[in-house]
């Protein structure tokens, strides 16, 4: 009977106490991934710096690779052809371990547009087609930073210019099915992030565990960050987890009154 009763109230405890984790606010943002090209000038391809990444910088779909410049930013001046770095992420980013990510960066694209540049392009090589789920930037639909769907068209425009230096903050809600862009002309404090006044919006979330820069005009591009909030449970898991305390303490009182 004792053990019983010992089952039963550590059943209760752990559904309970998993029920409060599930009601409890969402964390704070957690950095997966940062990278701020402090490497020697020259070609990216093979710098291995930063962390939360799963190998080294190379060259995507065999374009020449870009160049970090003497002030350690990616970045080069007068392209004649399309120039790219791409870099794998330690894991995947998707619903079935995040609520939302972040992907914040300092940029200045330049003027010229088309021809699928300039993008930061999402790419998820899980997938059995296309793997290209999303990007930022644009491809000759405009000359504003935009979010772009899987197939790099402009989805959403932000009508901020191309050549802008900005403070980009992307943000990718699982939870909701959507996109969000915001500009900025200063550094994003990840602990203050905004919630609304989005420079653009896009009814997309992609998957990504790669991320791959094109360009054919390239002013810079630094300080890349990665954060993740962790998924939460679902409302129905809540539930049952709030059920199977019930249930626990409920037999636990019945027990003790058999015994009386």
């Amino acid at each position: 009977m004792l053990r019983t009763r010992r089952i039963l109230s550590s059943t209760a405890a752990l559904a309970l106490s998993l029920l409060s984790m599930s009601w409890r606010a969402e964390a704070a943002p957690a950095l997966l991934a940062e990278e701020t090209f402090a490497y020697a000038a020259g070609s990216v391809a093979g710098d291995n710096g930063g962390s939360g990444w799963s190998g080294a910088w190379f060259n995507p779909y065999s374009q020449q690779a870009l160049r970090v410049n003497d002030s350690g930013q990616l970045a080069y001046s007068g392209l004649s052809t399309i120039e790219a770095a791409g870099r794998v992420l330690s894991r995947r980013l998707s619903a079935a371990t995040d609520s939302r990510a972040y992907l914040l960066f300092d940029v200045r694209f330049g003027t010229q547009s088309g021809g699928g540049t300039p993008t930061l392009r999402f790419i998820d090589t899980t997938l059995t087609s296309s793997s290209v789920t999303g990007g930022f930037g644009n491809n000759g639909y405009s000359a504003n930073y935009a979010l772009l769907g899987a197939d790099l068209a402009a989805g959403a425009s932000s009508g901020v210019s191309l050549n802008t230096a900005a403070n980009i903050l992307v943000e990718i809600n699982y939870a909701e099915n959507l996109s969000r862009l915001w500009i900025g002309a200063t550094a994003w404090d990840v602990n203050a992030l905004p919630t609304s006044g989005a420079h653009a919006t896009l009814a997309a979330a992609p998957t990504i565990n790669r991320l791959d820069l094109f360009v054919r005009q390239l002013a810079y591009f630094d300080n890349l960050r990665v954060y993740t909030v962790a998924a939460v449970p679902e409302p129905s898991t809540a539930a049952a987890l709030a059920g199977l305390g019930a249930l626990a303490v409920v037999a636990g009182r019945r027990r003790t009154r058999a015994r009386r």
